[in-house]
C-alpha cells in the first residue's frame, strides 16, 4: 500500500485446498510477474507522498505456462508465510455480489468493486480453510507467496501431483495467477 512510510503495492498470499487433497505449500513453484516499487525508484524518491518516481518491474507472463508440459524448473519455490501474516478482509455479500475490491494505491473502491456470485459461494476463508481455526497448522494448507511479500505484486503458481490415485498414473497440474488486489484465477488439468 502506498499509504505508509515504506512504499509497496500491498501484500498478498495464496491459500487453497482442493477436493482431491491438494493443498498450497512451499513445494509449489512461483514466478513473479510484477515487482515493485523497484529499489531504484525508491532511491529516486518513490514514497507514499510521491508516487511519480515509483516504478514496477514487469517480467511478463511466460507463454504456455498453463500447459501441463510447461517447464517450470527455473521458477523458485513458493515462500511459506504464517497465518499471522494476515487473512485480509472478510468478504461481504449483497445483492448478488461478493466482496469489496479496493485499490492498493488509493484504498478507494475499485471498478469492478465485487464479483457476481451466490451467497453460498461468498465464503469467509477463515471459516472454511485450516479447520476453521485460522491457524493453518499441522496438515492444513499454507499461505504462500513470493520471497518479498510486500513487493512481489502479481504472482503465478504451479504445482504438479505425480501419479494420481487412478490406475493411469497420470499427472495433474494446478496453475494459478494471483495479485495483491485479491483476484485469483486458475486452472486444474490432467
Amino acid at each position: 500500500e502506498y499509504t505508509s512510510s515504506s512504499p509497496q503495492l500491498g501484500d498478498g498470499a495464496l491459500l487453497a485446498e482442493f477436493s482431491d487433497g491438494t493443498k498450497t505449500g512451499p513445494q509449489w513453484k512461483s514466478y513473479v510477474v510484477t515487482f515493485g516499487p523497484t529499489d531504484a525508484s525508491i532511491s529516486n524518491g518513490c514514497a507514499a507522498s510521491n508516487l511519480s518516481p515509483c516504478v514496477v518491474q514487469d517480467n511478463g507472463v511466460p507463454q504456455n505456462w498453463l500447459n501441463a508440459s510447461f517447464d517450470d524448473s527455473a521458477w523458485s519455490f513458493a515462500t511459506e508465510y504464517t497465518a499471522a501474516s494476515g487473512w485480509g478482509r472478510k468478504p461481504s455479500y449483497s445483492n448478488g455480489q461478493c466482496g469489496t475490491i479496493t485499490s492498493p494505491v488509493t484504498r478507494q473502491t475499485a471498478s469492478p468493486s465485487s464479483v457476481a456470485s451466490t451467497a453460498d459461494q461468498c465464503l469467509d476463508p477463515r471459516s472454511v480453510l485450516c479447520g476453521g481455526d485460522e491457524t493453518c497448522s499441522g496438515s492444513d494448507p499454507r499461505f504462500i507467496w513470493g520471497s518479498d511479500m510486500d513487493r512481489d505484486n502479481k504472482m503465478l503458481f504451479r504445482y504438479t501431483v505425480s501419479g494420481s490415485s487412478d490406475s493411469s498414473g497420470s499427472s495433474t497440474t494446478s496453475a494459478f495467477t494471483s495479485s495483491t488486489n485479491g483476484v485469483v484465477s486458475g486452472a486444474h488439468f490432467s
